[in-house]
């Protein structure tokens, strides 16, 4: 038997839920919602008294800028976001939701929380322990060796 690959068995595993949650997503909104719109949709609800930008959104997912460019480029064309000009910097845009994408949170944030307790559905307290204190280690593996340091 092939021994187990931690990166494939976590691609494989991120890949299962995701399109399980955009499946959902699609079925309960109209508009083509994806689990990382959704997210980003639940984030900007939950500072809607500070402003947010494009590199918070980066921070919050841990994705790169032309990504991050993407994902809200499209979010804007669908009519979730706007971006909105601060002043004292032309450069910056404040990101803002729709009348749209706020009636699509509550949608969002229930089937956020149904796939929440599907993942931990037959898990024990330990095992979650456990399982957190794990990726934890894997994630600043990677985090290290991305600064040129070894784990």
């Amino acid at each position: 038997m092939q021994e187990k690959r931690v990166c494939i068995e976590i691609r494989t595993t991120a890949n299962t839920m995701g399109a399980y949650i955009n499946a959902r997503l699609h079925g309960a909104s109209p508009c083509e919602t994806t689990m990382l719109h959704g997210r980003i949709i639940k984030y900007l609800c939950e500072q809607e008294d500070q402003d947010v930008f494009q590199r918070d959104i980066e921070t919050l997912l841990a994705i790169r800028r032309s990504t991050a460019t993407t994902i809200l480029k499209c979010m804007e064309k669908n009519g979730l976001i706007t971006r909105t000009g601060v002043s004292g910097d032309a450069r910056l845009k404040k990101l803002c939701l729709t009348d749209k994408a706020r009636g699509l949170h509550a949608q969002i944030t229930d089937e956020l929380e149904s796939t929440e307790a599907l993942a931990r559905c037959g898990l024990s307290t330990q095992e979650l322990d456990c399982f957190f204190n794990v990726l934890e280690k894997v994630r600043h593996n990677f985090a290290d060796a991305r600064k040129g340091e070894r784990p």
